[in-house]
């Protein structure tokens, strides 16, 4: 059975050959990347130099950076974050790869089932579509890669140089999405448990290095942030305001389709009731627009999206809000069949007169059409649903469990926590099933999955 395996080395180099060969793939169909409405709104505000979504305006402020601007479209600014993205995704698994220490053999059907991973089609189509949850997604797997490449270092300069970098981007990771505000400190735990067991490193100089890490971390968030708001002034909190309004708004209307009486209680009148259980559905926020009834009583009541009031109707109506709340979760984690989520975007569609003031053209073309259908028959499969990514972390996790000990078991549950954890922020705050809001949680996991078999250890833990 011996001569069946593949030596580590040879899996390592085929691996990255695959992940070579899917991160030009990625970019080839990605035709340039696909934008969005709300993609559009942050190229836009990178033409204008302000802010008009109520999108968080570091990404905006990066398109600027990467070229978009009053004197320049933003077709190759898109073309760089596509290109920027295939990097970080599949750099990423090659430096997992390496990460892992191991040369031992490997069984051929484990290393398909990595490449599988790595030709993952919902990773080859998203890393061509710009949207913040893809840069995020980048990011995070990134950063996870290279926290598990310094990890594995026994040299103290190479181990903190790398770490160096994984901090510079674990800081990035609450300007891009509200979840790095979650994230970000478990990394920045993470990471600071890898300079305090820097070996060959005494007691002062590890206290030292902690603080200037920790402070690195928190240095790049404010100067990040400070530096996105004055290159696209004018959000002025609207992200994070806007977002707990949308939140509360799909609670309410859903603790009322499930029972609740919060709004009849405060004068909602029949119309509006029935407006809202005709039309609810936990797959999408939307639903709202076919409630004009219910849009002008939520109007003309601003206290009824104040958080004391969201916080006692779910106190008042606990199992109403839990049968809304898990139903939203069926969708959203794909257990339930997601014919009214969004699985990709393709394309370019937003508003026509910042699509023209961008340069590109509306809709899409033969290229994305055709895409399109070969993709079509992959949306009811494991690769878009994420329940099967939440398995895998489950999988992973008991592996890591009975098969690592020490340092390495830490770190591996730390990220895998990460993951976890990441699904667990959209328990209470989701509000559409669309297959872009979990993705990020994909290349983490691949990251670690390919760094486990290839047998990472923490540089202390050894070999056994």
């Amino acid at each position: 059975m011996e001569r069946f395996m593949l030596p580590a080395s040879v899996a390592r180099n085929g691996l990255a050959v695959v992940s070579i060969a899917s991160a030009v793939f990625a970019a080839a169909i990605s035709t340039g990347g696909h934008a969005s409405l709300d993609s559009i709104q942050q190229l836009y505000e990178a033409l204008v130099g302000r802010s008009v979504s109520w999108n968080p305006p570091f990404m905006s402020a990066l398109f600027r950076i990467l070229g978009v601007g009053p004197d320049s479209g933003a077709g190759i600014s898109m073309a760089i974050f596509v290109a920027m993205i295939c990097l970080a995704f599949w750099g990423g698994i090659i430096l997992a790869a390496r990460a892992g220490k191991s040369d031992s053999v490997m069984n051929p059907l484990l290393w398909l089932l990595l490449a599988v991973l790595c030709i993952n089609p919902l990773l080859l189509v998203y890393a061509g579509i710009v949207w913040k949850d893809v840069l995020f997604a980048a990011l995070l797997s990134f950063s996870s890669a290279l926290l598990l490449l310094a990890g594995s270092s026994k040299n103290p300069s190479g181990r903190l140089i790398v770490a160096f970098f994984a901090a510079v981007l674990v800081g990035t990771l609450p300007l891009v999405r509200q979840q790095g505000y979650v994230l970000a400190p478990l990394l920045s735990i993470l990471l600071l448990l890898l300079v305090w067991w820097t070996p060959a490193v005494g007691y002062k100089l590890r206290q030292a290095l902690m603080a200037f890490y920790f402070l690195l971390i928190l240095g790049v968030y404010l100067a990040g942030n400070s530096w996105a708001q004055a290159v696209i002034p004018g959000n002025e909190g609207r992200a994070t305001s806007v977002g707990f309004r949308l939140i509360a708004t799909f609670d309410l209307l859903g603790i009322e389709a499930h029972g609740g009486r919060m709004l009849s209680a405060i004068g909602a009148n029949d119309r509006v009731l029935h407006e809202i259980r005709e039309h609810y559905t936990p797959q999408r926020i939307d639903f709202l627009g076919d409630c004009p009834d219910a849009r002008a009583f939520l109007d003309g009541r601003p206290d009824v999206l104040s958080f004391g009031f969201w916080m006692r109707s779910v106190i008042d109506n606990p199992s109403s809000y839990f049968a809304h709340r898990l139903s939203v979760l069926k969708y959203l984690f794909g257990i339930e069949p997601p014919s009214g989520c969004l699985p990709v975007h393709l394309g370019i569609d937003g508003f026509p007169y910042q699509i023209e003031a961008l340069g590109l053209g509306q809709g899409t073309d033969v290229a994305d059409r055709q895409l399109y259908q070969w993709l079509k028959p992959l949306f009811d499969s494991v690769f878009f649903r994420h329940v099967s990514y939440l398995g895998g972390f489950v999988l992973l996790a008991i592996l890591v469990a009975f098969h690592r000990r020490g340092r390495s078991r830490i770190m591996l549950l730390m990220l895998i926590g990460a993951g976890l954890a990441f699904y667990a922020s959209f328990v209470p705050t989701a509000i559409a099933c669309d297959v872009r809001y979990l993705f990020p949680a994909v290349p983490l996991l691949t990251v670690l999955a390919i760094a486990f078999s290839f047998g990472w250890r923490e540089a202390s833990d050894g070999d056994v």
